[in-house]
């Protein structure tokens, strides 16, 4: 899967969001990235992928384009 550099900057917030709604317990606004993201046509499965990404807390130790290169998602 192929994402351009404004749908990884996206991605990136939304990641961050789930992190700290996950971890930090911080109130969750899931609908604005939805839209967000529906609108610079990042696909679902991108989206889904980054959501559980962020579950896992031992990923911040981790930069998040290393991450989803692990995933199969590369930055043109």
């Amino acid at each position: 899967m192929l994402i351009n550099s404004h749908q990884f900057d996206n991605l990136l917030g939304f990641y961050t969001h789930c992190f700290c709604v996950y971890h930090e317990k911080v109130k969750s606004d899931f609908a604005f990235w939805a839209n967000r993201l529906d609108d610079i046509n990042v696909p679902w499965s991108v989206q889904n992928t980054v959501a559980v990404l962020a579950e896992c807390k031992d990923n911040q130790r981790f930069y998040f384009r290393t991450l989803l290169k692990q995933k199969g998602i590369t930055v043109q």
